[in-house]
């Protein structure tokens, strides 16, 4: 209870000599009251016109982006409404609740309080008034008070909101949970409007902060946020740069949002968006290298370990149950490493080494996808790894290819045959071996290779001093490293081992032959028969034999041809006899030195073995069989020695090459000899270190008798090839040039001459016509004159007449004959005898117009005879140059002589002005020309090819050999057939990492065209 009903009872207490009476305690009561109402109303209704008013400012400004200038607008009227409301709302309703305002409501709420209490709240203010006595104020204010204490104890003023304040609470309260879904800064932004808002409350904006892989595009963009209404558009792109900001354009733009696709992206980069006044903070794109292992390394380890570098896209293939091991040095401090297989449930942990290698091992099952997932220490995960797919198969059998010899090749038991060889296997091979069947005797077996890897290749000399004469078949056997062992065979090669040399030593002896018939023969006539039997012989010998010298060969047989073709009595059989006594002469250094050079080969194929042998013994491997080849190369090398000094020995004495082989060769076979001893020597005491060193000298010195012969070869070549027939060859094609020119510039000539022809009896054609019109004119005019003339008649006339004016006759002489029968037949026979007239000059037409009148006719008749003379001149001198030098130019021969005959047909139809059959004749010689010089280019290049054929022998690598049935021109070529070594076949190993490590690395994508440009030019 209040402190005035405690004190109902109690007299009134005094306060500073005044008494506080029940009226002025209830009076105050009352007026509190009445201010909390007041209050409680004006603070309910501001605060829901502020929150209302706030919501709708928020989320207006959040849907249009209301620019600064709106948003101080807003704030400064927002700040006057509330002051006004403020002022409206609470300061007038508690300045209007007084004491009489308070006890008038009393009095109003209890009509037994009425006309009491504001009498009494007056009389106990204020001083008495006139009239009224102190007794009576005392009375008064006793009554009012116990009137007072007979009211009940309830609340003057009671706050009872009005459904309309209610509504707009509701309201506010809606709106103030709707604010709780604003953006951050959405206050700030309408209370402090000065302050820079961010533009990613409207724009969202990506990728943001990043840092994307090193080389690569990046995306750009940004995009209205949902719910944005306002006006779209305007979004400006700045690029930080060192220089400072610039703007960029966007490459898509929209109504959603922009873009812009940055392609390379190898440093940082700053960026941010503006629109109107509002700018996003400044990102940054930091551009860093991908995770990656580098290299990636398979490690198979089964029958034969295997080490595979893997590359984008490369398939893995290993056997079912090999241990695969997936390893790689990071390029970037990572956090952790997974493999990943499809055919697992889980990623396997790739453990860190010792040497900073990641690792981790599976076996191989099943085929399945593998991948790696990296994570970086900063937490970056490798975005896209690469997928390598994994490809278990089962035991597959052996390949096998005998790369050389190939088909069926020709050599004789001196010689050695290279044997090259490349073979394969899915899991490894365990040995290679060479199959030999001889013609007579039994079958054997040669290793080549034991315990070798997944794939092998090598060169094998074989020896055929042991083999009898006959064919001989080579086969290759591989066989692979399984349990269960499985082989193969290659296909076969034929060695036709043949007494090459018998047939070698028949060639030299007819050489010696032929020459003593040819001096015989130019000492006497009777001995041309002899002779041409003889050379013949020879040439037939020399293509027979593989020894001799494929390009002297031919140049003997068309020398033999040309004196078989000779008769005594002929002018140029001499000429003939000197050029095969001249070969003959030239050509024997030649083949002398291409016998010491075969014999040098011989000697550097027993090098290749000995060598390989030594080096086998410096590492250790299998003592007692290499120690046997070596011993067995040496007494092979020792034999050709021996073999490449009797050569020597037998040299002529005299004669410039002989003299320099000899004086060239000395020095370098004491030396080979030498070392041939000190070799034996160290290989009986076991020192194979000295002896692999003495095995490489060894073929450093054979390689220097092979140049040095090759050297003495050089320099006989201006004896067995003299320039002046070259020479006089080159004069005869530049003449064949100039008669081929001059020809094509008579016909141009002749056509002038042709076309003028014709234009001279078009102009004739066209004054013929001139004059029959005049005369139908006249014979019209003597039809008019006459009455009996028919219509018909006249109108064909007119016709005729027209088609004269026109200068084309198309239907002139058929309506002339109509005419001249109607004429007739009517009577008019003047008329009738002029269109007959008409008719047959019209048919006989003008006469025949020469070719010209000036003489060029015959100029160029003179012209074209002696054109051909000069050809006539030319066939001559091919004819010359072939029986010569043995040049086949039968075919240009023949046309040359063929177009000389249409050459002169050309000149006496020029000399009779007749052009018409000139031209056919000069046309067919022309062809006849061209043909023939194609022809002496091919013969030309032959000859050419066949003179630098010459030295062919001595260009040739060691392992070449001459293939059966070859017989030089008109069939295949005679020079030695080049069997390529293993490695040949196969590209360079560091050649196909380096391609397989640049297609690894990552580039920008404008540098793709320039890298293609690259590789195109390095391929052509």
């Amino acid at each position: 209870m209040k402190s005035w009903r405690r004190s109902r009872n109690r007299p009134a207490k005094r306060y500073n000599g005044a008494v506080k009476s029940l009226l002025e305690r209830r009076q105050r009561h009352w007026r509190r009251q009445a201010l909390r109402v007041a209050l409680l109303d004006g603070a309910t209704r501001l605060c829901c016109a502020a929150l209302l008013a706030l919501a709708a400012a928020v989320w207006l400004d959040e849907a249009l982006a209301l620019p600064r200038q709106i948003r101080l607008f807003l704030l400064a009227a927002g700040a006057m409404a509330l002051l006004y409301g403020a002022w409206r709302l609470l300061i007038l309703p508690l300045a209007r609740v007084g004491e009489r305002e308070t006890l008038a409501r009393a009095e109003a709420r209890w009509p037994q309080l009425r006309s009491l209490l504001l009498p009494a709240w007056e009389l106990s203010r204020g001083p008495l008034p006139e009239g009224v006595s102190r007794s009576l104020r005392d009375a008064h204010l006793e009554q009012a008070e116990a009137c007072l204490a007979g009211v009940a104890d309830e609340p003057l003023f009671r706050w009872r909101p009005d459904p309309r304040l209610i509504r707009a609470a509701a309201l506010a309260a809606l709106a103030a949970l709707s604010l709780g879904w604003a953006p951050a800064g959405a206050f700030g932004r309408l209370l402090l409007p000065w302050n820079q808002a961010p533009l990613e409350r409207y724009v969202s904006i990506s990728p943001g902060d990043a840092r994307p892989e090193w080389a690569r595009s990046v995306t750009l963009s940004a995009s209205w946020r949902p719910g944005f209404s306002g006006e779209r558009g305007g979004l400006s792109l700045w690029l930080g740069q060192e220089g400072g900001w610039r703007r960029a354009s966007w490459s898509e733009e929209s109504s959603r949002g922009c873009s812009l696709v940055l392609d390379g992206l190898t440093a940082p980069l700053r960026y941010r968006v503006e629109w109107r006044d509002l700018r996003s903070r400044v990102y940054t794109l930091t551009p860093v290298l991908p995770l990656r292992l580098e290299p990636v390394l398979a490690r198979l380890r089964g029958p034969v370990d295997e080490e595979v570098a893997l590359g984008p896209g490369q398939d893995l293939e290993a056997l079912r149950g090999a241990l695969v091991t997936i390893s790689g040095r990071p390029n970037q401090p990572l956090s952790r490493a997974w493999l990943r297989l499809s055919s697992l449930p889980r990623p396997l942990r790739m453990r860190r080494d010792p040497a900073g290698e990641y690792r981790a091992s599976f076996v191989a099952e099943t085929g399945a996808a593998l991948s790696l997932d990296l994570e970086a220490a900063d937490g970056r995960r490798q975005p896209d790894s690469a997928v390598y797919q994994l490809k278990v198969r089962r035991d597959q059998p052996p390949s096998v290819q005998l790369l050389s010899p190939l088909g069926t090749v020709l050599a004789s038991p001196s010689d050695s045959i290279p044997v090259s060889y490349l073979a394969r296997d899915d899991a490894g091979l365990s040995r290679v071996s060479l199959l030999l069947r001889p013609a007579a005797g039994k079958p054997y077996q040669i290793t080549l290779l034991r315990a070798g890897g997944r794939e092998a290749s090598g060169d094998y000399a074989l020896p055929l001093s042991g083999f009898p004469l006959g064919r001989l078949e080579l086969r290759l056997k591989a066989i692979d490293t399984a349990a269960a062992p499985q082989s193969a065979l290659s296909a076969a090669a034929i060695v036709d081992v043949e007494d090459l040399q018998g047939g070698h030593e028949r060639a030299l002896r007819l050489w010696r032959r032929a020459r003593g018939s040819v001096d015989a023969a130019l000492e006497s006539s009777q001995n041309l028969a002899a002779a041409s039997k003889d050379m013949s012989a020879l040439a037939a010998a020399m293509r027979g034999d593989p020894y001799s010298n494929a390009a002297l060969a031919d140049e003997v047989g068309a020398s033999a041809e040309g004196l078989a073709a000779s008769s005594p009595g002929n002018p140029r059989t001499r000429e003939r006899l000197e050029a095969a006594r001249a070969l003959l002469e030239r050509g024997r250094p030649l083949q002398d030195l291409e016998d010491l050079d075969r014999a040098a080969e011989r000697l550097s194929q027993a090098a290749s073995p000995l060598e390989s042998a030594a080096a086998a013994l410096a590492r250790g491997k299998a003592a007692t069989r290499n120690l046997a080849r070596a011993q067995a190369a040496l007494a092979e090398a020792r034999r050709g020695l021996d073999s490449l000094q009797r050569a020597l020995e037998s040299l002529p004495k005299v004669g410039p090459a002989s003299s320099a082989a000899r004086n060239a060769l000395r020095l370098p076979l004491g030396q080979a000899r030498s070392q041939l001893d000190a070799l034996s020597r160290a290989l009986e005491r076991g020192d194979y270190r000295q002896a692999e060193l003495l095995a490489r000298r060894l073929s450093r010195e054979l390689a220097r008798i092979q140049r040095a012969i090759g050297q003495a070869a050089g320099g006989s070549r201006e004896a067995a090839l003299p320039d002046w027939a070259r020479l006089r060859l080159e004069r005869a094609r530049a003449q064949w040039e100039e008669l081929a020119k001059g020809q094509a510039r008579l016909i141009e000539r002749t056509q002038e001459l042709e076309e003028a022809k014709v234009q001279r009896r078009l102009e004739e054609q066209r004054r013929l016509l001139g004059e029959l019109e005049r005369r139908q004119e006249a014979a019209i005019a003597a039809a008019l004159s006459s009455a009996r003339l028919p219509a018909g008649a006249l109108a064909a006339m007119r016709a005729v007449r027209r088609e004269f004016k026109a200068r084309a006759v198309r239907l002139a002489p058929a309506l002339l004959d109509r005419a001249a029968r109607a004429a007739r037949a009517s009577g008019a026979k003047e008329v009738a005898s002029e269109e007959e007239a008409v008719a047959a000059a019209l048919r006989q037409g003008v006469g025949p117009v020469a070719l010209d009148a000036g003489g060029q006719a015959e100029a160029e008749g003179s012209e074209q005879a002696s054109l051909a003379g000069r050809t006539e001149l030319l066939r001559q001198e091919l004819e010359s140059l072939e029986d010569e030098t043995g040049a086949s130019a039968r075919e240009a021969i023949a046309a040359l002589a063929s177009a000389h005959r249409k050459q002169a047909q050309a000149a006496a139809s020029l000399n009779r002005r007749d052009g018409a059959a000139a031209l056919p004749a000069q046309r067919r010689a022309l062809e006849l020309l061209t043909r023939g010089q194609n022809s002496l280019e091919a013969a030309a290049a032959g000859q050419s090819s066949r003179r630098l054929r010459l030295l062919e022998p001595f260009k040739r690598s060691t392992g070449a050999l001459r293939l059966p049935g070859g017989e030089g021109e008109g069939g295949s070529e005679r020079g030695f057939v080049a069997l390529p070594a293993a490695g040949d076949y196969l590209p360079p190993k560091q050649l196909r990492q380096e391609l397989e490590r640049s297609l690894r690395e990552r580039r920008p994508a404008s540098q793709d065209a320039l890298i293609k440009e690259y590789f195109k030019r390095i391929a052509q």
